[in-house]
């Protein structure tokens, strides 16, 4: 058997099956590199239950764009373009389906809502497109300087980087359900005698979503800290609630 030759558990056989099979692998490697690795990859026992798995710092969405032809497509002329620094010209999908000719900085996976994203310079601004929204791509002959776009997307990044400091005690088990409650965001907790301190960091489009998850813990938080607008969104609703 395969794992007789190699260093290699069943599960880590299973686990490696599960991947070569996974819709995403056909972004990065062709058909027949597939079709190899599925006829090496075999094991007598049943399949990993992947499907049982029950992740808590992921949406749970299936995306069924990204398992077409035109998405795998689409996805390859856009790491073509990004590795050879070529402007490409994209069809995306809004009301009028507008054409646009961006510079690609960065090609991102978000693991909290599984889509694959990119970061374009446009002249003086950055523009955020998802994959899945894309209608076509066409990689043109005019070059451009992918550093100088990667620095600038980076800098627009970090100034998209909000942060916010909550205090707490461990009343009606809020450590555990807020900590649940904000998987899919990095966050750092420290303990203070009876006093739970935790920094979220989040990005600025994601404030509106951080405000909906804190209203229902009411009194029983206490804001420390804010660099964005989330403390000044929750005490303008608290208000507005008041005054009904």
């Amino acid at each position: 058997m395969f794992y007789d030759l190699l260093p290699l558990t069943k599960i880590e056989i299973q686990w490696l099956k599960y991947c070569v099979n996974n819709s995403k692998a056909k972004l990065f490697l062709e058909e027949n590199q597939l079709s190899k690795l599925k006829e090496i990859f075999t094991v007598e026992e049943n399949d990993l239950p992947i499907s049982s798995i029950n992740y808590y710092d992921k949406f749970k969405s299936h995306n069924e764009i990204a398992d077409t032809d035109i998405y795998i497509d689409n996805f390859k002329k856009i790491v073509k373009a990004f590795t050879d620094e070529k402007v490409v010209k994209i069809n995306y999908k809004s009301v009028n389906n507008s054409t646009r000719l961006v510079n690609i900085g960065l090609l991102e996976y978000s693991n909290k809502d599984d889509k694959f994203r990119i970061y374009c310079k446009k002249e003086n601004s950055v523009s955020v497109y998802n994959l899945e929204k894309i209608n076509s791509v066409e990689i043109l002959s005019d070059s451009y300087d992918r550093n100088l776009a990667e620095k600038n997307i980076k800098n627009y990044i970090l100034n998209q980087r909000k942060e916010i400091t909550l205090e707490f005690t461990n009343v009606k088990n809020i450590p555990d359900r807020l900590l649940t409650e904000f998987t899919p965001w990095e966050k750092l907790c420290t303990r203070l005698d009876d006093r739970y301190n935790v920094t979220i960091k989040y990005d600025k489009p994601d404030s509106l979503e951080i405000v909906t998850r804190l209203l229902p813990y009411g009194k029983n938080i206490k804001i420390l800290k804010d660099t964005g607008n989330v403390k000044a969104e929750l005490e303008n609703r608290i208000k507005k609630q008041l005054s009904m």
